[in-house]
């Protein structure tokens, strides 16, 4: 390996809330990390800061460390972090056969996430999700029961 990622040494803190990430004078570049540990500010200096605080508290961090260079927070000159949180269409399918099933490892559930897309339709989710998925008709989860297709009763969740 390199040197220097041998040489590298780095220190978790536990039990510490980091307030703010403070910039140089000219706003390029992180200089100091604000931390309250325990009660106690401190103020920590390094040549590498690593954020990694989960989507959520990351983009609050970096909200919350405005500036007179950054006056909507780091990072955020378009003025988007935390606008666009993770907007995924989500869906449960599970498949119920009238008969007995010899298939070894047979799909009988999958959840989505939404990730994919299916452009075909425009709308993302599975690509077999979007023929059968409509919206609620009210502003609760409803369980609906599609009739058999291909011996598969389709159950989902709305």
């Amino acid at each position: 390996m390199h040197s220097t990622i041998m040489s590298f040494t780095a220190t978790l803190r536990t039990n510490a809330l980091v307030e703010r990430l403070e910039t140089s004078p000219s706003g390029r570049e992180v200089t100091k990390v604000i931390v309250n540990s325990n009660g106690k500010r401190e103020e920590i200096t390094a040549d590498v800061f690593v954020l990694s605080c989960g989507a959520i508290n990351s983009a609050a961090l970096l909200l919350r460390s405005r500036n007179d260079h950054h006056p909507r927070g780091l990072a955020n000159s378009s003025d988007v972090v935390d606008r666009h949180y993770m907007g995924h269409v989500n869906s449960v399918q599970m498949a119920l056969t009238e008969c007995p099933n010899s298939t070894i490892f047979q799909k009988t559930l999958s959840i989505n996430d939404g990730a994919d897309s299916c452009t075909e339709s425009g709308v993302s989710g599975t690509r077999i999700g979007y023929k059968i998925q409509k919206r609620p008709e009210v502003n609760q989860a409803v369980f609906r029961k599609v009739h058999f297709y291909n011996g598969l009763a389709w159950i989902w969740q709305t």
